[in-house]
């Protein structure tokens, strides 16, 4: 029994003739393969094997065409479906909605059962397709609470009941008690309930 190919962490080793050859990736900051290179037998010099770039909800775009399937958030793009792998169920990047219903659905009763990471791939991820959890991008966060009104802490019957009626959501972003911004906005529309996402 032969090898074709061994996955790692930082690409993989493709068997080519008696020995592997080894080919890397290079991703973003949200997963997403976006340059695969090697180095070339001969001559020892790093070579470009593919380039991609992705919509927000992981339609592809060929910069540069090969033979690496593992791309979007790192999952293995099934061809003959053009659907990405992510374990428990298949995500269909064209329409940016999941083939199945979402087994965790009852958690996330505000939003359709089919939706890919709660309609926002920027802020949430789903690394098996099981349920939607919230990705830690720092730079993003430290913007949002620079760009946040001050407030005054909300106190008393009526602010209470202001707070708690708008779920904490004033000017588009997302306020404590106290008044201070935590780093959360809404991309667009009601948002979505925050408190039951594991961290």
């Amino acid at each position: 029994m032969v090898i074709d190919f061994i996955q790692t962490e930082e690409g993989l080793a493709r068997r080519g003739g008696g020995s592997y050859s080894y080919e890397y990736n290079l991703t973003d900051h949200l997963g997403n393969v976006r340059y695969t290179f090697n180095r070339h037998p001969v001559t020892g010099q790093l070579q470009p094997l593919q380039a991609d770039d992705y919509y927000a909800f992981g339609m592809r775009r060929v910069a540069a065409a090969g033979n690496n399937k593992y791309l979007y958030n790192g999952k293995e793009l099934q061809e003959e479906l053009e659907q990405y792998d992510y374990g428990a169920r298949f995500y269909d990047p064209v329409i940016g909605r999941w083939n199945s219903v979402d087994i965790m659905a009852e958690n996330h009763h505000e939003t359709n059962p089919y939706n890919y990471v709660l309609n926002n791939p920027l802020m949430f991820g789903d690394e098996l397709g099981m349920d939607t959890t919230r990705k830690v991008i720092n730079l993003m966060t430290i913007d949002i609470v620079g760009k946040a009104p001050k407030r005054e802490p909300f106190t008393g019957f009526l602010g209470n009941v202001n707070y708690y009626f708008n779920g904490g959501y004033f000017d588009g972003y997302h306020y404590k008690k106290d008044g201070t911004a935590d780093g959360r906005a809404p991309i667009m529309g009601t948002p979505p309930d925050l408190s039951r996402i594991p961290v």
